[in-house]
Parts: C-alpha cells; sequence; structure tokens
C-alpha cells in the first residue's frame, strides 16, 4: 500500500522533470531565450573565453616552468574568477548599448566591441609575458606587449570619444524634454 504510493509519486515527479525538456518545457524556451538575446555577442563572449583559458593555461605553465608552486585557488581565481568578471562587464556593456539604442535612440553597438578588444588586448599581451617566460630565447615577442599596450590606449581613446557623443546625445534628448514640460 505505502508502496504504491511512493511510485506514484516518483512517476509524477519523473513526468515533472521531463516535461522541462520537452519542446514546451519551460527551461528549454529559457534557455532559447537567453541564447537568442545575446545572440549579438556570442562570438565575442566566445573570444574572451578562449582567450582567458588560453591565458590562464600558459600562466600555469610558465609558473611551473619557473619552479612556482600553483594552488587550486590560485587557477580557480585566473579561470573562473577573470572570466566571469569579464564576462558580466560584457554583458553589462551590451545592456548599455541596448539602452543606448532604444532610450537616446543612439545606435551603436560599438561599446561592446570596444569592450572585447580591450580584454582581448589584456589577455594577448599577458599571454605574450607568458610565451616570453616559457621561451626567453624568442625575441620579438618581447616587442609584442608594448604594442598591444599602444593598441590599448588608442582603443581608449576612441572609446571616450564615442562616450562623449553619447553624452551629447543625452542632452539632446534631456533638453527636448525640456522643452516640451
Amino acid at each position: 500500500m505505502n508502496t504504491d504510493y511512493t511510485i506514484e509519486i516518483m512517476k509524477k515527479l519523473g513526468n515533472t522533470f521531463l516535461g522541462l525538456f520537452n519542446k514546451n518545457g519551460w527551461l528549454i524556451k529559457g534557455i532559447s531565450a537567453v541564447v537568442l538575446f545575446f545572440q549579438g555577442i556570442h562570438l565575442y563572449l566566445g573570444c574572451i573565453a578562449v582567450l582567458t583559458m588560453i591565458d590562464v593555461l600558459s600562466g600555469v605553465y610558465a609558473a611551473m616552468k619557473r619552479g612556482e608552486k600553483i594552488s587550486s585557488r590560485e587557477f580557480r581565481k585566473g579561470l573562473l574568477e577573470k572570466t566571469l568578471l569579464y564576462m558580466m562587464m560584457l554583458i553589462s556593456v551590451f545592456f548599455l548599448d541596448i539602452i543606448l539604442k532604444s532610450v537616446v535612440h543612439f545606435d551603436t553597438f560599438y561599446l561592446s566591441g570596444f569592450i572585447t578588444f580591450l580584454i582581448a588586448t589584456y589577455e594577448l599581451s599577458s599571454i605574450m609575458e607568458n610565451i616570453q617566460s616559457i621561451r626567453p630565447d624568442i625575441k620579438f615577442i618581447s616587442v609584442l606587449p608594448g604594442l598591444f599596450k599602444k593598441m590599448q590606449d588608442k582603443t581608449v581613446a576612441k572609446l571616450e570619444d564615442k562616450m562623449d557623443d553619447i553624452g551629447d546625445a543625452i542632452t539632446n534628448v534631456k533638453s527636448k524634454v525640456e522643452k516640451k514640460d
């Protein structure tokens, strides 16, 4: 008697769980909505994830080659925390892009690209430093981090110009709203 009740509960739980994954289930719909929403920056997210992974792995190899101890905490900080920080930053900028486009009618998705470029150059310079540590006999690699730094500086300057344009657009919208009142 008690066994039948337990079997019935297990069947209902199983059906509920399977219902999450069928074509009408909310889990599939939710995942699909998130994937489609971030479709505009999925390549940026992938690029940052791959570069961060390469940076951490080359950093671990360089540390091993120097004879340094590597802890799981450092590895976690290097891989998970850094990747999550970059992803949150990029997603926040993506939302800022959407807000600027809808509220201020400033047609831009440049901010996401700029942030991705800044993160990528930072990660590439770190990878080059790790490679230089691993293979100090390769001379041209020592020049590359400086080159990436210059690229970052130019990108920041362009980003500041774009932010000034956005500030002007917001000021124009604000003045239009004040005139209507």
